[in-house]
């Protein structure tokens, strides 16, 4: 049993978050951090990227740039949690995906995502348009990726959320608008 020695109060998010989607982005965070660890399995990392992110989100005064850092957020929580998606090829065949790809999809069950080819094999398919494909299959595009895109993508993220832990998060339909 540890005691507790010390404690120094900081405040996190500045005195008022002047956005509601920003707030809702720090709250679905902290649930989806909450959702993906357990009690003592430590993760000093993601514990420092969320209070980063919680600091660093009330910058963004647009959806779509808080929508951008909300992805690359969720995808490092994956990859801090041992649960990282393939995004830049097919999970089945392998092959590299490129923006000649005539469909993607994506499938929370093989964790990634899939070509033509090989999406008959997966019940679990959700199509993803070409730009929000390669978005996801090349992180760097997300910067220029436009708000729809940047949500169908949040839509896909937050759909595989829903498989991992057998439950949609509470706070995804403010994300998402619904």
């Amino acid at each position: 049993m540890a005691t507790l020695t010390e404690f120094q109060q900081q405040v996190l998010a500045g005195n008022k978050v002047k956005n509601l989607f920003v707030l809702n982005c720090m709250l679905f965070v902290t649930e989806l951090v909450n959702q993906l660890t357990d009690e003592y399995d430590s993760h000093p990392q993601l514990f420092d990227n969320m209070l980063e992110f919680i600091k660093n989100i009330q910058e963004y005064d647009r959806k779509a740039d808080s929508l951008k850092f909300l992805i690359l957020f969720q995808l490092g929580i994956l990859k801090e949690t041992g649960l990282q998606l393939i995004l830049h090829k097919c999970v089945n065949c392998k092959n590299d995906f490129s923006a000649k790809w005539a469909e993607a999809y994506f499938s929370s069950q093989a964790n990634g995502i899939i070509c033509k080819d090989c999406e008959a094999s997966f019940a679990d398919k959700i199509k993803l348009n070409k730009e929000a494909a390669r978005c996801m299959a090349d992180l760097k595009s997300i910067g220029q990726a436009s708000e729809k895109n940047l949500l169908e993508i949040e839509k896909i993220l937050i759909y595989h959320f829903t498989e991992l832990s057998g439950r949609p998060p509470k706070m995804a339909k403010h994300i998402l608008g619904k």
